[in-house]
């Protein structure tokens, strides 16, 4: 999608990106904190980030209750919503063109005048317990969720449910006061920007409550390797496992090649993975993806198979790592995963929402502004040899582990377990 690219700097400190997108006719706002939920007390307030994100939608200095707020917002049709990650706290919008300007200022008021009225931060914790209670049923995100806790000593959903009524709003007006500041701002906006210079202007006039403070750096974590694992019994008729394998953090252009991995080994039909798995009736469908972070890169395999199943498809699992990291990839396969990854970018970026997703994460976590065009041009550039020495840098040493939740016993989950210890070996 046709599209140009600038940065800017507000007085106060905060930056931003505006992208340019010809004849669109809706605007997308992103603004940003470093903020998420490593930057809470893991022990005492694990949810406090989550809960504050809720009540930032609520009254502020303009708007005395969030359903004024919530009805302002949407009497044109415009959308909002935020989210909290690891890293940061997002709050969107995505309205009409013609209501660019109201929106920005929306925005502004949003981040920069909470009240976080008592009442209200009562209600929002509620609503995030209704959340939390309804992933306990998802049994993907449960092993995923354990894996996590043993691995980086995350607190699990359990955990972060009884901590819940001890936030109060003075604990969570505490926690915005010391994150949501000028310096720690990031925002993008996105669309038909014939009206940027004037949305910039008044989104920076009314973010003037916000103080200055600081850019807040990440914490860096590092997961350690699990010598057993992680078992949740569930009487469900399948297995849910989720594997993961860390290595040191990669260079940014070394991300694209682990999606190349990705997509050779589980990202279509032919692939190595799902592909003979799907011909076998062993999995109807197997995932895998790759991630980043600041302090270490992941690769993970997961979904779930039934016990009659689960060992076959993990001798395939171990099978085609191990044959990965021996370095038997063809040039073939790397060419099609290019030309596949290609594709879907060119079909997946398509609207100013679309544009934002692509920008905003190297952006808020490394101020680093990942051109689209560019990015097609170095995924183009990978060779066989590429892929290969990230495959045997994400495999060079077992550092890993196994979650599995459903019909598994402790002599089940220690076969595939070794088993998956066997791509090393």
């Amino acid at each position: 999608m046709k599209h140009t690219v600038r940065e800017v700097k507000l007085k106060n400190g905060a930056k931003g990106l505006v992208i340019n997108i010809p004849n669109t006719s809706v605007v997308n706002l992103l603004c940003g904190f470093n903020s998420g939920n490593l930057f809470c007390d893991p022990v005492k307030y694990p949810e406090l980030s989550h809960v504050m994100e809720h009540v930032m939608l609520g009254a502020n200095k303009k708007y005395s209750t969030r359903i004024e707020f919530e009805a302002e917002i949407e009497k044109n049709g415009a959308y909002s919503n935020a989210f909290t990650s690891d890293y940061f706290n997002t709050y969107e919008y995505e309205a009409a063109d013609f209501e660019s300007l109201h929106i920005a200022d929306l925005l502004a008021t949003q981040i920069s005048t909470p009240k976080f009225l008592a009442g209200e931060v009562k209600t929002e914790i509620g609503n995030v317990k209704e959340e939390l209670n309804g992933y306990l049923s998802d049994y993907g995100r449960i092993a995923y969720d354990q894996l996590l806790k043993q691995t980086l000593g995350r607190p699990t959903y359990e955990d972060s449910l009884a901590t819940l009524d001890a936030i109060s709003a003075d604990v969570a007006k505490n926690y915005y006061r010391k994150t949501h500041t000028a310096q720690n701002m990031r925002f993008i906006f996105a669309g038909a920007m014939g009206k940027a210079d004037r949305m910039i202007k008044q989104f920076e006039q009314n973010s003037l409550d916000l103080p200055t403070g600081k850019r807040l750096e990440i914490p860096k974590v590092f997961p350690k390797h699990l010598t057993s694992p992680v078992v949740i019994p569930k009487e469900i008729p399948q297995i849910y496992y989720y594997f993961f394998q860390y290595c040191p953090e990669l260079s940014f252009s070394d991300e694209v090649i682990m999606a190349i991995l990705s997509v050779v080994l589980t990202g279509r039909y032919k692939s190595r993975i799902l592909g003979e798995a799907r011909e076998r009736g062993l999995a109807y469908g197997v995932f895998s993806s790759s991630s980043n972070h600041v302090g270490y890169a992941a690769f993970n395999v997961n979904f779930f198979a039934t016990p009659a199943n689960i060992e076959e498809l993990f001798k395939l699992i171990a099978r085609e790592l191990r044959a990965v990291k021996s370095g038997e990839l063809t040039q073939t396969e790397v060419d099609e995963a290019k030309q596949l990854l290609l594709g879907r970018r060119l079909r997946s970026y398509k609207t100013p929402s679309d544009l934002i997703n692509w920008y905003y994460y190297h952006y808020l976590t490394h101020s680093r502004i990942e051109d689209f065009d560019d990015a097609n041009q170095d995924l183009k550039k990978v060779t066989l040899k590429d892929v290969t020495r990230v495959a045997q840098h994400l495999l060079k040493t077992p550092k890993w582990g196994l979650a599995l939740a459903g019909a598994v016993d402790s002599k089940l989950a220690s076969k595939l377990h070794k088993t998956l210890a066997g791509i090393w070996h």
